[in-house]
Formats: C-alpha cells, structure tokens, sequence
C-alpha cells in the first residue's frame, strides 16, 4: 500500500491512462484467528483494475474502532452476543475533503489489506463456548479523485464460520473519569468556552425539534416526512418521544471529554457508548466544524446524545445527508433508528426558524 497523501499527487494520471478500462471492485473475506478465540481477520482486496482511495470508515472492518461492525448468524441455541462498543458520528464527505493518511487505505489493483478485530472490544458474549457464523458491512466508500466525489463499493464477501470460546472473552474495561468537575473532562478554557456554547445550541435544536412535531400530530410539520419518511401515528409517536427525552436532559448536565484516547481518525467528530449515559467524547472533527449548520457542533451534540440507551438507542445505520434523506424516503423505519436522521431534522429546522434554506 502507499500514502493518502502519495496517492492524491499520482492518482490522476493513473485514472486517466486507465479510464477507458478501469473497473472498481473489492473482495472481502473473513477468518477466524485459530490461536485467539476472540480475533476475527478481516481481508479487503482490490480486485479491479482501478488504484483506489478506501475511506477508513469506522463502521467498516477497515477500522480498528469498537463499533459495531459484525454481525452473528447462531449456529445452535446460544444467545445472540450484545454490543458494549461505541457509536460515533462520522462524515464521509468530511473525512474525504479533510482527512490526513489515516483517513483512507489506498489499494493498487491486486493489492490486499488484512486488519485483525478483537470481538471482546465490542461485544459480551454468553459464558459458554459457541458456533457464530460472523459477516461484516460490505459497502466501502471511496473517493474518486478525477470526480472529487464520494463513491460506494459493494464488495463480494467471502462468508466465514467463526467458531468462538465465549468463556475466554474478556469485557472492555471501563476507563476511569479524569473529570475535574461535574462537567468537563482533560477540557482546556478554550475548549470549555466551545463547548458551553455548543450546548446551548443542542438545547435550543432539542426543543424546537419537540415544539415542531408536539405542534403537528397530523403530518409531523416541516421536514418530517424529509428526514423521517412517509407519516405513520406510531413512528411520529416514537419520534417525539425520542425528542422529548432529548429535552429532559439538557446538554449543559453532560460530562464531555475534550481529549479522548480512543478517537478512531481525525474524521471522527465525537462518540458515545450507549449503556454508559451522559459522557460525550470529542473528537478532531468536532473543533473542526461549525457551531451550527451542516453537520455543526450542535447538531452532533443531538447525534451523540440519541446514541444513549436511555434517550433513543439509535444505530449509524448510514452517515451523511444523502444516505439519510435515501434512508427516509425507502426505509421510514429504519430512519426512525438512524442518529444522522434525527441531527439533520433538528439542524434544518433551526435553519429555517431563522429564515434561511436548508441544503440537501
């Protein structure tokens, strides 16, 4: 493999002495570690024609992060393996227009990449041994360079049988707080001062996001049906109710950890683990943005925050705008799960509160 950086100074002359017959196209297989009962390897191959710019997406297998990125078909009786990892808010379009040599994994045409997971970084299992068969995401976003635009791989998976000795599985030790006070955690003044002002615009996202859809029980009121789909009484209902909880907790009673250890890239803007409520970890992306807009300070705040078990439970099931409109408009349910959906409602309904277009 070569660098991002390498790889964006040549990647051009590439593309365009080979367009005429370039072919994108990736295989992904995975094995169980026979020594460790917990490792899963995971092996990602260029199988086209075409150098290619693979966004380290931490949902992916590409990334080393404890999110939940497997999947376990049983193959006896045992109980399905609960997650204890993290959910993070991620930006493709972010992480390709910003991000520095960790952000991607380039891969010339034959080229492979093999990363090992640790599945007791992210999952409990039962303390008994079991059979799982274990798959993974097979949809990579890469970026093409003669484009400048994001594009979306389905690679063919190749399945594997994992067989794992739960008992031997070790939980994901819980760090302890360094936190100086109630309310911020290894923080600087600066960082502080960001922060407060960032929660007091979450709060403000919350509640106009509650008055909307409390206002609206016919319809759900402006961006409803854009950001969460066709109106169903029950969905609109688990919506307010997700935004409801959002407001009994205001922001400013979070701790929030300025200088975490486990940020996954410099793409990622904060994550959260979602049994553990209350503690919103901050990362690179997060001082990158904007206070408010597009995937802002606040808007992440509201991301983040309907990640905790207690507010909303929600999945990253797809990141950015597109995805998630697509996501409303085909899946209202599922959208119904997704945090994106829920930042990007809250994010254009303050946009319009204050008389100003909202982008798609």
């Amino acid at each position: 493999m070569i660098s991002a950086s390498s790889a964006r100074s040549n990647l051009a002359l590439v593309l365009l002495a080979g367009s005429a017959a370039a072919e994108k196209a990736l295989t992904l297989g995975l094995t169980s570690d026979p020594h460790s009962s917990n490792v899963i390897r995971a092996k990602l191959s260029n199988t086209g024609t075409e150098q290619l710019m693979v966004l380290n997406d931490p949902r992916s297998v590409l990334n080393k992060a404890p999110t939940d990125t497997f999947s376990f078909v049983l193959d006896d009786d045992a109980a399905a393996p609960s997650f204890t990892g993290m959910k993070l808010k991620y930006s493709p379009r972010f992480a390709a227009t910003n991000g520095d040599d960790s952000t991607f994994t380039v891969l010339k045409p034959g080229e492979s990449v093999e990363v090992e997971h640790d599945l007791s970084n992210s999952y409990a299992f039962a303390t008994f041994e079991s059979s799982y068969n274990v798959g993974a995401g097979k949809i990579f976003y890469y970026w093409d360079y003669l484009t400048q635009e994001l594009g979306t791989i389905d690679a063919k998976v190749v399945s594997a049988s994992a067989k794992i000795a739960a008992r031997d599985l070790k939980p994901r030790s819980t760090r302890a707080s360094t936190a100086t006070n109630a309310k911020f955690s290894k923080c600087s003044a600066g960082q502080q001062a960001v922060v407060t002002k960032a929660t007091q615009f979450a709060d403000v996202f919350a509640n106009i996001s509650a008055t909307s859809l409390l206002k609206n029980i016919q319809g759900g009121g402006p961006l409803y049906q854009t950001w969460f789909g066709a109106f169903a009484t029950a969905r609109y209902n688990n919506a307010t109710t997700h935004y409801t909880n959002i407001t009994k907790n205001p922001f400013g009673d979070y701790t929030y950890d300025c200088t975490p250890e486990d940020c996954p890239d410099k793409a990622t803007f904060a994550y959260v683990y979602p049994n553990q409520f209350g503690t919103i970890y901050l990362c690179n992306a997060f001082w990158q943005t904007t206070l408010v807009g597009i995937d802002s300070q606040a808007g992440t705040l509201i991301h983040e925050s309907t990640h905790f078990l207690a507010i909303a439970g929600t999945k990253d099931i797809v990141y950015g705008r597109k995805g998630a409109l697509e996501l409303a408009a085909t899946f209202p349910q599922l959208a119904l799960g997704n945090a994106d959906n829920h930042e990007y409602f809250s994010e254009d309904l303050f946009t319009l509160s204050n008389g100003s277009s909202t982008g798609k």
